[in-house]
């Protein structure tokens, strides 16, 4: 069994901390001045590393005791990110993103654009990076989940990409 197994996706505590300073991330995935201080007493602890495994312990337990919204939180990202992983991959749709951040390869500028304008008419807000950003060849989405997105909305946005991605061009 392999680190990742033993523990679930591991992250640097110190990098997520930070990315809490920006206030778009935070608003992002609906984190509180209370989550910070979850991951500012982990960080005393000397802890360097958060997983969801590891917040499952005993020990997390102790410092969720008066913030049981964040380990949801993270539950829950962690849920809709196997289920919108699950979803890419029945339908067909290639990525070799393992985490809440997909990125969908599309190939060329141009398809990019349009699948992109398509899917704004249908309600979705995507938008592609394209060359010179990416090499050529590689325009591509990428999709940021979030724990406030419901089944239902990830399924009408796969099932309404993979219309386009097989139609457009």
């Amino acid at each position: 069994m392999n680190m990742e197994e033993k523990l679930g996706r591991v992250y640097l505590i110190s990098a997520f901390k930070k990315a809490f300073d920006d206030r778009v991330f935070r608003e992002y995935y609906s984190l509180g001045i209370e989550d910070i201080a979850v991951l500012n007493n982990f960080m005393k602890e000397d802890y360097k590393y958060i997983s969801s495994k590891i917040l499952e312990t005993q020990e997390a337990q102790y410092y969720f005791s008066d913030n049981m919204d964040f380990k949801n939180k993270m539950e829950k990202l962690q849920e809709i990110k196997e289920y919108t992983l699950n979803l890419l991959r029945e339908n067909h749709i290639d990525t070799v993103s393992s985490t809440h951040i997909i990125s969908i390869v599309i190939g060329n500028n141009s398809k990019i654009i349009e699948i992109a304008e398509n899917m704004r008419r249908k309600g979705f807000m995507l938008y592609g990076v394209k060359e010179p950003t990416v090499p050529k060849g590689t325009a591509r989405f990428r999709i940021g989940l979030n724990p406030q997105l419901s089944k239902e909305d990830i399924l009408r946005f796969v099932k309404e990409l993979k219309y386009e991605i097989d139609t457009v061009f």
